[in-house]
């Protein structure tokens, strides 16, 4: 926590400092493990372990990058370890929907609040490695270590609960707010959301979160089975079509979570709404076939300038043209989006390394499709400009009617995507919101590489 601490502050000699703390960090946290292994079920321990790795992978350093990466199996087996990540089978009794008041003796209520809170700080430890995991996922391309059938079965209470000053508060609180309030389960949100249902009350807006994180998890692993059976691995059929349907299912819930957290109360349920609403527009940008792979490919070989790459480049291009070229309506569907992923951005920036690549991913597009989507026919310049980042539901008139028949866009300072100078002036745009995110490393990485894939020619 003193690495981000003193990577966050505005304080230059700070900022130094927290590479100075991280040094001291890791050979303490490493020798602590060595030398006693009890260390490895002490949840404190492990809360220490996981910040200093959700800091590496920020850090723009690939030393520390790489030994967050081998950290990774430490945290989770540890977590397993002490069967806080293990397999279920449905054998328990379904929890009761109230709990009736009990009158007990205030030490025995005592006792009770402070055995709930070691649990529960634990369910919680769990969780938010679990988040983690899936931040390492994205970023690294590679699949998570936690298995959803590991995970808990229920999600951390409401934040209401889990403040309660006292144990006396605690037990009026839980006897007024429901069984749900001391964690509802993941797959009755996630069923509720699939099906386009009222959110369970009182789960709280980090678990609606949580449950997007498995959602996105979903949908990673059916893009593997995708991206296996393009490539004849094992003489399996595309199995495209076969997921398309449950692909949809799960971007819609996606949806209907972030909607549920439409109305944050408090800075926490913000921060949840922001991150919810990244996955779930990155998932979209994600789960479409080929324009996403193309693009990547397209940035990683710019950057290696060899005569080789120039020409595998140069044939990712075309590819990518055809497929903006091919459906145009679901090119302007992502790039609807891609955009939305900066209008959150910009009404409240959540400094986090995944969110800033998931930013990052979002102008990665924009910048493509003003490179590679073909040019507007003559008079399509004369209909009114449509501004993209400004938060619209794509069901809205406007998008609707920009997504079925095109015209001109604006995304930022960029009045008019379709112009010869869009690519530079997007990246200028992406290198002004990412400097706001400086402390991490990653940021100024970013800037470097999304100037270079604009002003290539």
């Amino acid at each position: 926590m003193a690495c981000i601490g003193a990577m966050l502050s505005d304080d230059s000699f700070e900022a130094d400092l927290s590479g100075s703390l991280s040094s001291l960090c890791i050979p303490m946290m490493n020798w602590l493990g060595v030398s006693d292994s009890n260390n490895y079920r002490d949840i404190f321990y492990l809360n220490a372990l996981c910040l200093h790795q959700i800091y590496s992978l920020g850090s723009g350093c690939r030393q520390l990058y790489q030994s967050a990466d081998r950290s990774r199996g430490v945290l989770i087996g540890s977590l397993r370890g002490m069967g806080l990540l293990t397999s279920h089978l449905n054998l328990e009794a379904s929890s009761p929907d109230s709990i009736s008041p009990a009158p007990m003796e205030s030490s025995i209520i005592h006792g009770e609040w402070l055995a709930w809170v070691d649990r529960e700080r634990e369910k919680r430890t769990t969780w938010a490695s679990f988040e983690y995991d899936c931040s390492l996922c994205t970023l690294t391309s590679r699949r998570g270590a936690v298995d959803l059938g590991e995970l808990p079965q229920d999600l951390p209470c409401s934040e209401t609960l889990w403040d309660a000053p006292s144990s006396s508060a605690w037990a009026a609180l839980r006897t007024r707010l429901g069984s749900k309030a001391m964690g509802a389960r993941w797959s009755e949100v996630i069923s509720t959301a699939l099906n386009g249902e009222r959110p369970v009350e009182n789960a709280s807006a980090w678990s609606k979160r949580l449950c997007a994180q498995v959602i996105g998890r979903l949908l990673w692993d059916l893009k593997q089975l995708e991206t296996i059976s393009l490539r004849n691995c094992f003489d399996l059929p595309s199995l495209c079509t076969a997921q398309e349907k449950p692909k949809l299912s799960l971007l819609l819930g996606l949806d209907h979570l972030f909607e549920s957290l439409r109305q944050p109360a408090t800075t926490a349920d913000l921060i949840s709404y922001n991150i919810t609403g990244l996955l779930c527009h990155y998932s979209h940008l994600y789960s479409a076939k080929d324009v996403l792979d193309y693009t990547l490919f397209i940035v990683r070989n710019t950057l290696e300038r060899s005569s080789r790459s120039d020409e595998n480049v140069k044939r990712a291009e075309q590819k990518l043209r055809t497929v903006f070229t091919t459906d145009q309506k679901e090119s302007r569907r992502l790039l609807w989006h891609a955009a939305q992923i900066v209008a959150i951005a910009n009404e409240y920036l959540v400094s986090a390394p995944c969110e800033i690549l998931r930013l990052f991913m979002a102008h990665v597009f924009i910048i493509a499709f003003a490179k590679y989507f073909p040019e507007p026919k003559n008079g399509s310049s004369q209909i009114s400009t449509t501004a993209l980042d400004r938060y619209q539901s794509v069901e809205s008139h406007a998008i609707k009617n920009w997504v079925e028949f095109g015209g001109r866009v604006s995304i930022g300072t960029v009045l008019d995507l379709n112009s010869e100078s869009a690519a530079v002036e997007v990246s200028q745009d992406a290198k002004a919101i990412l400097q706001r995110l400086h402390c991490w490393g990653l940021a100024e990485k970013f800037i470097r590489i999304l100037h270079s894939f604009a002003s290539r020619v």
